[in-house]
């Protein structure tokens, strides 16, 4: 449609007068070729059968020089992909292009003089300019159209500054490296530019830009499935290139993609960058997919010689370890294009015939390999370093899945740090330099061996010292509801040690002597005295009121009970318990009930405490016998009241608080066997 409505333009637009050449533009407008003899003047253009391009006369924006270039059809921008006299444009627009007798594509100006040829003399005159839906004009025999096999030329072959999907690029391994794409010289001028873009095949194929006669960005070589220097773009799928070898050194990159609508093109641009361009119809721009150099480390050799290029560190250039900066003063500066120098001399062909010492290798991971690399044959990376010892001016080697065996032997060059991906290259040093690598790690390693010991072993020791003093153990367990404790329901079976329910309590027992130890409720024991009658008083003390009662199995016991208006605490129990430290029964460990303040609101917690512990008076008498204490928490009032038995010297003081418990000793119950 868009063709048709171009058609209908041009003829209400050109005047009856010229009716001939009416009828001979919409013949040109309608056809993808040229055939001998046939002029397209300024004006006229051909379009591809597809009508994917056009080749036409054009002038770059804010220039009135006329081209004679190809560009992409139906999108509103001018994209040019490849220009015929970029070194002699046309003045005016009067410039023809005409198919010769011999063969030869050619550009008259308006004076009839050539300003381009193909080159090409054929003995035929039956030869044909095709432009293709690749964007492909060639040159060929009539009887084999649109062959690029069979061409004569086409302009794949003399491209400018843009590469574009199915485009071969050729190189060969004796003749080295061949620059194929130049940019233009700015935004309006498409002549000679100052970057170049071409394949260097030395080591393994990389792409490489350079300003001038001097390297600018490389792609990093060739693996089989990617650029290695360009780790972000992990397979061929979704970089599209492939490397083919036609035998005898030739070997041509092509690129697929993969989706065959898409626009897509590889520019060369007059600012330095190479640009993976995508047209977006939506937006009806050309969108970056790829941007190289995309930093600073990109821009070759950032850090000069044997220096490592890191993009997130500042500064961004360090010397390799074993070097040191060849001008401390310009390194200190920014100025790093002096690079670094071994720090010791390769002991290869000198001492180490003697001493038995000998060159090792330093391991770099993900690295961006040096440029300029010679490969060689090797089964592994240990057959490669043999390779690299060999030869006392290589430097450094690296062994490539996809490249084999590849060795430096000169000054390693635009080496980058890859935060993901990379290669890992094994550097030539010293053995003296290797030598205090390894010491300074033995040291390393000494110092954390012996501290790790000595505080293993203060722990162990703290842990013996300190066995019977405290055992605390937090079991966070919710006993309140509606700001009241709730009942600890606790049977009067013999309990297990392991716990069985979140309203029991759990009893842990160190075995002395004797039978088992029952634990009791506040129930049990106020069913036992009859509910504290006044009948079971035995007496009275200056902790409380003392009774007598009767267990359910026919027990007699003795329970002492707190009083509220007591004055008397934690000393006079202690005092007390000495005085009846011999009983004959068992040793036992209790759960007692305690709280502690979070957020300002109390929860309720079960905390272990140890009541094994005796005083130094109190030793001489347990050789046959142990103490014994049980003790229970009852409820005065709304209050939880913490009811101990132990020796509360500060380690029991420490370990309450260490647990964060807000401990209050308010008094104690005390039930005694009898």
């Amino acid at each position: 449609m868009n063709y048709t409505k171009r058609l209908i333009g041009r003829w209400a637009l050109i005047s009856t007068d010229d009716s001939f050449v009416l009828v001979l533009q919409v013949m040109l407008e309608c056809t993808n070729n040229i055939t001998e003899g046939q002029l397209v003047r300024d004006g006229e253009t051909i379009i591809s059968a597809g009508q994917k391009f056009v080749l036409g006369f054009f002038s770059p924006e804010n220039s009135t020089y006329r081209y004679v270039g190809i560009w992409f059809d139906q999108i509103p921008v001018q994209s040019v992909i490849w220009i015929a006299n970029r070194e002699n444009p046309i003045s005016g627009g009067a410039g023809v292009v005409k198919l010769e007798n011999n063969g030869s594509l050619v550009i008259l100006d308006g004076n009839g003089n050539s300003v381009w040829s193909s080159n090409t003399s054929i003995v035929s005159n039956r030869t044909t300019a095709i432009l293709m839906d690749t964007g492909n004009l060639i040159l060929s025999r009539s009887g084999n159209p649109g062959d690029p096999n069979k061409a004569f030329w086409q302009s794949f072959n003399d491209p400018t500054d843009t590469y574009l999907p199915d485009m071969t690029v050729h190189m060969n391994v004796e003749t080295g490296e061949n620059r194929v794409f130049t940019s233009w010289k700015s935004a309006s001028d498409p002549s000679l530019g100052q970057y170049s873009m071409g394949v260097d095949p030395r080591g393994s194929p990389q792409m490489v830009m350079w300003d001038g006669l001097n390297r600018h960005w490389r792609s990093g070589y060739w693996n089989g499935l990617m650029f290695t220097g360009v780790p972000t773009v992990r397979a061929t799928y979704l970089y599209g290139f492939k490397l083919t070898n036609e035998g005898n050194g030739n070997l041509y990159f092509t690129y697929t993609k993969s989706n065959s609508s898409d626009l897509l093109k590889f520019r060369t641009g007059w600012n330095g960058n190479e640009e993976k361009l995508w047209w977006d119809q939506e937006r009806n721009e050309w969108s970056i997919l790829q941007l190289q150099p995309a930093n600073e480390c990109e821009l070759y050799n950032k850090c000069g010689s044997f220096g490592n290029c890191f993009v997130t560190e500042s500064p961004i250039c360090s010397c390799i370890e074993g070097f040191v900066p060849k001008d401390v003063d310009q390194w200190s500066r920014g100025n790093w294009t002096g690079g670094c120098v071994r720090r010791t001399d390769l002991q290869c062909g000198t001492s180490s015939t003697v001493t038995g010492e000998r060159d090792g290798f330093l391991k770099i991971e993900g690295s961006k390999l040096p440029d300029f690399a010679d490969s060689t044959e090797a089964e592994n990376s240990k057959d490669c370093e043999d390779e690299c010892l060999k030869n006392c001016s290589c430097n450094a080697y690296a062994f490539v899945s996809g490249i084999n065996c590849m060795i430096w032997s000169g000054d390693l060059i635009d080496i980058q740090h890859f935060t993901e991906g990379g290669d890992d290259l094994y550097i030539r040093l010293a053995h003296s330099e290797l030598g205090k690598k390894s010491t300074i790690s033995k040291l390393v390693i000494v110092v954390i061996v012996l501290l790790g010991t000595f505080f293993i072993s203060v722990s162990l020791w703290l842990l013996w010292k300190f066995r019977t003093k405290v055992k605390v153990t937090a079991i966070s367990t919710s006993r309140w509801k509606n700001n009241r404790l709730q009942t600890m329901d606790v049977r009067s079976s013999e309990l297990s040690i392991d716990f069985s329910g979140p309203n029991e309590l759990g009893v842990e027992r160190h075995q002395c002597n004797g039978p088992e130890l029952s634990v009791f409720s506040f129930s049990d024991l106020a069913a036992a005295t009859d509910n504290f009658s006044d009948e079971n008083k035995l007496g009275k003390g200056g902790f409380g009121i003392v009774y007598k009662g009767k267990l359910s199995g026919g027990e007699e016991i003795a329970v002492k009970r707190l009083s509220k208006k007591s004055g008397q605490g934690s000393e006079e129990f202690k005092n007390e318990k000495r005085k009846r430290s011999k009983y004959k029964s068992s040793c036992w460990h209790i759960w007692l009930y305690g709280s502690r303040v979070c957020d300002g609101r109390r929860n309720s917690q079960d905390v272990r405490l140890d009541d094994d512990e005796d005083d130094e008076d109190d030793n001489n008498d347990m050789e046959d016998e142990c103490k014994c204490f049980v003790t229970v928490s009852i409820l005065i009032g709304s209050a939880p009241l913490l009811l101990f038995a132990g020796n509360l010297d500060w380690t029991w003081r420490w370990s309450m608080e260490f647990f964060g418990l807000d401990f209050d000793v308010l008094g104690f119950s005390q039930l005694k066997f009898m």
